[in-house]
């Protein structure tokens, strides 16, 4: 089993997900918040991995609103 892991799958929900030597987890996706951009998040362990991961969505879903609701405005 791959340090500090535990029951995450390699790839979860688009997010690759990889741990260091020192056993610090990390969770990286493409395209997140739009074509070409990059996220990546940190934690200790698997549910605080899982935590994070579930508040860039959240930052990256209210982020998509937000500029869809200024291209609604300006007429972009």
């Amino acid at each position: 089993m791959r340090p500090g892991i535990g029951d995450l799958p390699r790839v979860l929900d688009g997010w690759r997900i990889w741990a260091s030597d020192a056993g610090t987890l990390y969770a990286t996706r493409t395209d997140l918040y739009g074509p070409g951009s990059g996220t990546t998040v940190t934690a200790p362990d698997a549910e605080r991995l899982r935590q994070a991961i579930g508040q860039a969505e959240d930052e990256a879903r209210s982020a998509r609103r937000q500029a869809a609701a200024v291209k609604g405005l300006t007429g972009w």
